[in-house]
C-alpha cells in the first residue's frame, strides 16, 4: 500500500527500508494513512486514486542490486519461503549461490529491475537509497513540505534487518548480477561511490 502524507506519497519497493520509513513517519507524528493494495504500482495507484496523488510529492527508495538479492534471500532463509510467491516456489534454495544461479536462469532474473520500473517513473519526484536511508528520508520529507523534527528522524534505528553470513556471492555470480543490473547501478550508484558500496557489501556479509 502507498503511505499517504499531507503533502506526499511514499511507494514501498520491497527490501529498501520501507518498514523503517513507515515507523519513522509515525514516530515523527506526521499524519498518514495507508491507501491501495500491497506494493501497488504507481501507475495503477494513479488510475485508481488520481485525487490522492494530485499535487502530492511522490517518493520511493531503491537498494544496490547485489545487496537487494542478499537481503531478499536472507529474509526468506530466516523466516521461510512463501508458497504464494511463484519466484519462491521455483527458485527457493538454502544455499545462496545455488539460489542466485536458479534466479539467473529463470524468468525471475529481472524481478528487481521490474520492481524498480514499477515505482521509479516520470511521476516519481525523489528516489532515495536504502544505504543512505535517514539522510535521504530527511531530504524527501523536506522537499515534500512535510512538517517534522529533523533531529528526531533517526532515533528509532533500523528495523527489519534479516542478514545472514551465508549470503555470499562467488566472483562470477557477482559479475553476472552486476552486468544484469548495470543500468540501475549507473543511474543510482555512480562509479564515484563504488568504494563505499564495496564496504557496504562486506558489512552485509559480516553481520
Amino acid at each position: 500500500m502507498a503511505l499517504v502524507l499531507p503533502h506526499s506519497v511514499f511507494f514501498h519497493l520491497p527490501k529498501t527500508g520501507g518498514s523503517f520509513i513507515r515507523k519513522t513517519i509515525k514516530d515523527l507524528g506526521i499524519e498518514n494513512r495507508e491507501v491501495g493494495g500491497h506494493h501497488e504500482s504507481l501507475a495503477s495507484f494513479a488510475d485508481e486514486y488520481p485525487r490522492v496523488l494530485s499535487g502530492r510529492f511522490v517518493f520511493t527508495f531503491v537498494r544496490y542490486p547485489l545487496t537487494w538479492w542478499q537481503s531478499y534471500w536472507a529474509h526468506r532463509f530466516l523466516h521461510g519461503w512463501s508458497p504464494d510467491h511463484p519466484m519462491d516456489r521455483v527458485c527457493n534454495d538454502s544455499d545462496f549461490c545455488r539460489y542466485m544461479e536458479q534466479i539467473l536462469r529463470s524468468d525471475w532474473k529481472r524481478h528487481y529491475l521490474d520492481l524498480c520500473s514499477t515505482f521509479v517513473t516520470e511521476r516519481t519526484d525523489f528516489v532515495g537509497r536504502q544505504e543512505n536511508l535517514v539522510a535521504d528520508l530527511t531530504v524527501a520529507l523536506g522537499r515534500a513540505g512535510e512538517k517534522f523534527d529533523r533531529k528526531s528522524l533517526g532515533r528509532l534505528g533500523f528495523t527489519n534487518r534479516s542478514l545472514s553470513d551465508e549470503a555470499r556471492y562467488t566472483a562470477s555470480l557477482r559479475r553476472e548480477v552486476k552486468a544484469l543490473h548495470r543500468d540501475v547501478i549507473r543511474r543510482f550508484y555512480p562509479e564515484k561511490d563504488s568504494v563505499a558500496l564495496r564496504y557496504f557489501e562486506r558489512m552485509f556479509q559480516k553481520q
